[in-house]
């Protein structure tokens, strides 16, 4: 008998492991994606240093890993934050063996309770009380961003996950992927992937919904412990919206991407959509009260709900789920989200105060875990 584990993969790796281990008919386990106790926060990548410093002050001694795309940054950032009076320390390939061991082996005895690095380190490593993992860039996949997310609050305890991004860290990644080996089906699908994570920083969308719907976990309240859930968009009633959109795909055979779809409803005048046919359809044109990026904004957040989903192993092809399906058929209603107003992002911004009360339990909490750490030691 064989038995393949994982963690934190989606339906295409399931079925990927299967055939690369030609499993026949396999018994396919699936536990909860959710780890309720992290709270999942987004912001964009301006300022990252400073935002990093603030949030860092208001966690001192406590542990946490900083993942950064390059090892120059790792070392760089590093640096930085031990010359504003953090223990940190930087962590990538380039190092030597035995420095890579003692910078882990400090980590896990709290002697360095801040570690900069690449995606290289996490793996296996048994540390309970990470307190908060930080994403210096935007992560490659939602693949790899929840795996590494996951290595915060394994003792069940609050835990933080901030992530940064621009479209900086996009083009960069970009770059990366068109000049490394391999095919261009696996290219066109670690882009594809890439633009999904790009999709997820974006939107409106309650950060632990949109998570285990790519998973395939069906989740249709919102968190309350996340940015979005914090700092709720202005919603409307978008089930009109919805069913144009899913009709429209539909009708193009589910063999529509993300532009396609939208010229559709739009009614452009593209060539190729009428070489298919695809202007005779019913709902050609039937949206043309979105602009092209509202349109995007809606089906971003149409993606992250469940309603639709990418077909990676289908040329990106977007496909209908049962949950969209309910709207289109049987009248369930959905809401969406409005672009958030400048009161709502300044906000999100604001810091609560801590009272004298917290800093003086914290400065014991310390003073506990040094003594905790001399009995275990």
């Amino acid at each position: 008998p064989i038995i393949a584990l994982t963690a934190t993969a989606d339906k295409l790796t399931r079925r990927d492991i299967a055939e690369q281990l030609q499993l026949h008919d396999p018994e396919i386990f699936v536990a909860s994606f959710d780890r309720p106790n992290i709270s999942l926060t987004v912001r964009p990548g301006q300022k990252r240093f400073e935002q990093i410093v603030d949030f860092l002050k208001k966690r001192q001694g406590q542990s946490g890993i900083i993942y950064c795309l390059a090892r120059k940054t790792c070392n760089e950032l590093a640096d930085k934050l031990n010359a504003k009076g953090f223990r940190a320390a930087a962590y990538h390939a380039e190092m030597p063996a035995a420095e890579r061991n003692r910078v882990q082996e400090d980590f896990i005895n709290d002697r360095t309770p801040i570690i900069c690095a690449t995606i290289a380190f996490g793996m296996g490593i048994d540390k309970s009380n990470v307190r908060f993992v930080v994403h210096y860039n935007l992560a490659r996949s939602l693949e790899g961003y929840y795996q590494e997310v996951g290595r915060a609050g394994r003792d069940g305890l609050d835990a933080e996950a901030l992530l940064f991004f621009s479209y900086a860290d996009v083009q960069a990644y970009r770059d990366m992927i068109e000049q490394s080996e391999g095919d261009a089906g696996q290219k066109e699908l670690r882009l594809a992937k890439l633009n999904r994570m790009y999709q997820f920083a974006e939107a409106p969308v309650c950060r632990r919904q949109t998570v285990l719907n790519y998973f395939g976990e069906s989740y249709e309240h919102h968190c309350g412990n996340c940015d979005v859930c914090r700092n709720p968009p202005r919603q409307f009633d978008g089930t009109v919206a919805v069913q144009k959109a899913l009709s429209a795909l539909i009708r193009c055979e589910e063999k529509a991407g993300m532009n396609l779809l939208i010229d559709v409803l739009r009614g452009s005048q593209r060539r190729d959509i009428f070489d298919m046919g695809l202007n005779q359809i019913k709902t050609y044109g039937a949206g043309r009260e979105y602009s092209f990026d509202e349109w995007l904004f809606l089906l971003s957040q149409m993606l992250h709900l469940g309603l639709l989903e990418i077909a990676y192993d289908d040329h990106n092809h977007l496909k209908t789920t049962p949950a969209g399906k309910a709207v289109l058929f049987e009248q369930k209603q959905v809401s969406l989200a409005l672009p958030p107003s400048p009161e709502q992002k300044q906000a999100a911004k604001a810091a609560p105060v801590k009272t004298k009360t917290q800093t003086l339990r914290e400065e014991l909490f310390e003073l506990l875990k040094v003594l905790r750490r001399q009995l275990a030691q």
